[in-house]
């Protein structure tokens, strides 16, 4: 696989001498650059402790005052008055406070952010685009959302906030062998999908053009010329070129592609 690497990358002509390679050898050569894929998924979930001090300030800075008569208690949240209210709104999360006797899905249908969260009793319901996902109890929580004052939304915002937040980072870090173990593999079918999208694609054109090689083999040499490209996207994953990468992509996928065509039709052509 090192020899076939190599000259992927430096003499792309030569890939023709492993066109017979078996399919199973060329995809987990192909396999071993779309898990590379994902190394920046690993670091951000290996590396992630909480929520950014920049998410902690916009959030303070956008939220609503809730009711000061509300509060949660023993994990149950609970007001004076019956009033469901958006204490905080972005563009992809809405959370609201709801107060009323019984939860009402039908309140929360016309949402403009995909996503909302909503405090309702005893239950944290996850909604998306006004659909009900998931609810947990509150007591399921860290202990840090079982009892809250909402007068201290007012009377003293570090304390409250630094509650608020802590009991966040709690959850999500004791949640990350799940949504991290979900970020890693939607980043391997991303990248599984780029790969074969483009590889498809240029193993297409060259059959258009060489009619009498067989499929499989045209499947062979693309994946193993793409060398390339995989090398600078994961590398891009890392870095983030942006449009250097893209210059760089083109004149790569030219120089390559045009390489193996050239040997191959120079074979084709060869006087017996």
């Amino acid at each position: 696989m090192i020899e076939r690497f190599k000259n992927s990358l430096v003499y792309p002509q030569l890939i023709i001498e492993y066109r017979k390679d078996s399919i199973i050898k060329v995809l987990l050569y192909l396999l071993v650059f779309i898990v590379l894929m994902t190394t920046r998924s690993v670091i951000d979930v290996v590396k992630f402790d909480g929520l950014s001090p920049n998410f902690k300030q916009e959030f303070i800075n956008n939220a609503e005052t809730t009711d000061e008569s509300c509060e949660i208690i023993n994990s149950i949240y609970m007001c004076d008055v019956e009033e469901n209210t958006k204490i905080y709104e972005d563009l992809a999360l809405s959370i609201f406070m709801d107060s009323y006797v019984e939860f009402d899905v039908e309140r929360y249908r016309e949402l403009e952010s995909q996503y909302a969260l909503v405090v309702s009793k005893g239950d944290l319901y996850f909604l998306f685009r006004g659909m009900n996902l998931v609810n947990l109890p509150i007591s399921d929580l860290p202990s840090d959302f079982h009892n809250i004052d909402f007068s201290l939304q007012t009377t003293d915002q570090e304390t409250f906030y630094n509650q608020i937040f802590d009991g966040f980072d709690n959850y999500i870090i004791s949640q990350k062998p799940i949504w991290g173990s979900m970020i890693i593999g939607l980043d391997f079918m991303i990248g599984l999908i780029m790969f074969m999208i483009f590889i498809f694609i240029s193993t297409w054109f060259l059959k258009m053009r060489f009619k009498v090689i067989k499929f499989k083999e045209l499947f062979v040499m693309t994946i193993y010329s793409s060398t390339a490209l995989y090398v600078l996207l994961i590398l891009n994953n890392l870095y983030n070129f942006g449009l250097l990468l893209i210059i760089l992509l083109i004149f790569i996928a030219f120089r390559q592609n045009n390489a193996l065509s050239a040997e191959i039709y120079k074979r084709l052509n060869k006087k017996p």
